[in-house]
């Protein structure tokens, strides 16, 4: 009888043990986000790192909240603040997702070290933090801001001006040069109008009448943005062709061309994944995101009479609200 019951109890012991060890992984991955679980694009983007990484390793998170902290002080303290997280947990992969994440922690504190990292959504290129490192790969994300402006010059062959949306943050300062120059080689030049507030994209808006189009490339930084008032905005002041390559900024234009954030989560995990299984960084060549989403806004675009091309109506999800 006691043997019985001392056999049961190792074999419980045994069980729990295994359960332990299933639900407990031996590797550890750090995951670092330029902003905050309320910006749509990055909880796009970590839900589907999660997905790859769930049971594989034990994940923790480490947000610098660029938006809440948008100066470079601000910002290199939350980057010391994730270091610290570093060197007392040692992760052995750190991903690090948008550009804050890249200038203010990797560069500075894992570049050349012996702890691998993945990044992503570093914009146009790895040159401003000198990717890619022997500790270091990921993927480039590269905005589809250039089939935009090929659609204004099919729609309209004699635009020559636009007007581009941005809020005063680290991405939109980055971009703000790519949509110059982009515009640039197709004939077009783009003024940048800053907007921080709902009646500062009113007026923008307004302003857009003098121009060909408008970029509205993304809400995220507006201090006191509202759907029902920034589609009140849309409707009543479109009076020419308005974009955005962000999918959530679909209901307030009339035509996006979006890069796919999914894309980039999944090809993050996995590229983490095979570092955990032993691969190099350094042998796993930096990629760019090429998937898109096109949508069209029927509405908005039924308020100036514009049909756009037929072979971007047939690729593109439709908008009939």
């Amino acid at each position: 009888m006691m043997r019985g019951i001392l056999f049961w109890v190792a074999l419980c012991c045994i069980t729990m043990q295994s359960q332990a060890d299933a639900v407990q992984p031996e590797k550890r991955c750090l995951l670092v986000n330029s902003y905050s679980p309320d910006y749509a694009w990055q909880r796009a983007v970590t839900k589907s790192i999660w997905l790859q990484l769930v049971g594989r390793c034990d994940i923790r998170e480490f947000n610098l909240d660029a938006k809440r902290y948008p100066f470079p002080s601000q910002l290199a303290y939350q980057a010391e603040q994730a270091w610290s997280v570093i060197e007392q947990w040692q992760p052995d992969v750190v991903i690090a997702c948008d550009d804050a994440a890249s200038k203010y922690l990797v560069q500075p504190y894992l570049k050349g070290t012996d702890i691998p990292v993945v990044f992503c959504g570093v914009n146009n290129s790895g040159d401003a933090y000198g990717y890619p490192y022997p500790n270091a790969t990921g993927m480039i994300e590269a905005s589809p801001t250039d089939r935009l402006f090929d659609v204004v010059k099919q729609v309209n062959p004699d635009a020559k001006r636009g007007l581009a949306v941005v809020v005063d943050r680290l991405t939109d300062s980055i971009m703000a040069k790519v949509y110059r120059r982009l515009a640039e080689q197709r004939g077009l030049t783009v003024e940048v109008s800053v907007v921080q507030t709902m009646d500062e994209l009113e007026a923008t808006y307004q302003q857009a009448a003098e121009y060909d189009f408008l970029y509205f490339s993304n809400n995220a930084g507006i201090a006191d943005w509202d759907d029902q008032t920034a589609l009140n905005i849309t409707r009543q002041y479109s009076s020419v062709l308005t974009f955005s390559a962000y999918r959530w900024m679909s209901p307030f234009v009339m035509l996006t061309i979006a890069h796919v954030p999914e894309e980039m989560g999944r090809y993050t995990g996995r590229t983490a994944l095979r570092i955990l299984e032993g691969e190099s960084p350094r042998a796993i060549p930096v990629t760019t995101n090429k998937a898109i989403d096109i949508i069209i806004n029927r509405p908005l675009l039924d308020l100036i009479g514009l049909e756009l091309p037929p072979a971007l109506k047939e690729q593109a999800m439709v908008i009939e609200y």
